[in-house]
């Protein structure tokens, strides 16, 4: 994981910036905006794990009672304490910690738990999604995004990164799991999926897919709502 924050870290600026300009990064935007806005309410106790640069962390301090963001990168975490003051966020907190710190949480639970394409850079996410469950209230939900592993192009980028070390990111993924064995293990873990979308299109396939009804296919990334069953 130090691999990969260091290379979040060294990119921090032009990726926040990419939620103004890349089209994938705007459709990830809105994504998450309405699945927020959909479980987010006035006395929602909000986690956002892996917090980046804050954008949706931002999202949720419009409507919650208390977010806390964390993320194990210092210079994401600047950009996002930047946010919060042009925002004027009061009921917003910022750490820098890495997934699994006990310190961090201070002991609290939370109704709303966010992991936003972290989990697939941890050498076992699950473990990473256990240490989060535990924070969650009894009735809480956990919103996470991770790379497709279904998707064609996912398939295809992984080949090209072993034959040119292109794209340069893949030397820090761990996890590109399909939907099926996540689900798999929510099940045993005792939750079940409340919502599933699929986002970040793929050049020339995602919208052949996307028309056939398949998005699974070929998108980069899934959102996956879940609760305890």
């Amino acid at each position: 994981m130090t691999d990969a924050v260091d290379w979040h870290s060294r990119i921090a600026t032009d990726f926040d910036a990419k939620y103004s300009h890349s089209p994938s990064f705007q459709e990830r935007f809105q994504r998450w905006s309405e699945l927020l806005l959909l479980y987010v309410n006035a006395e929602s106790d909000v986690l956002d794990a892996g917090c980046g640069s804050g954008v949706f962390s931002e999202i949720a301090a419009r409507t919650a009672r208390s977010v806390l963001g964390f993320d194990a990168s210092a210079e994401m975490i600047a950009i996002a304490n930047a946010r919060k003051a042009r925002a004027n966020l009061s009921n917003t907190t910022f750490a820098v910690a890495p997934l699994g710190d006990k310190t961090v949480l201070g002991g609290r639970a939370f109704d709303i738990i966010l992991c936003s394409s972290v989990l697939e850079y941890v050498d076992d996410y699950w473990a990473s999604f256990d240490w989060l469950a535990a924070a969650l209230k009894p009735d809480g939900v956990i919103l996470f995004s991770m790379p497709n592993g279904a998707s064609l192009y996912r398939k295809a980028e992984r080949l090209a990164h072993t034959i040119t070390g292109r794209p340069a990111y893949y030397a820090y993924v761990r996890n590109t799991p399909h939907v099926g064995e996540v689900e798999a293990g929510l099940s045993r873990r005792g939750f079940r999926i409340a919502s599933l979308q699929y986002y970040a299109p793929a050049p020339l396939l995602s919208p052949i897919a996307r028309s056939v009804g398949r998005p699974d296919l070929a998108d980069n990334l899934f959102l996956i709502a879940c609760e305890r069953a």
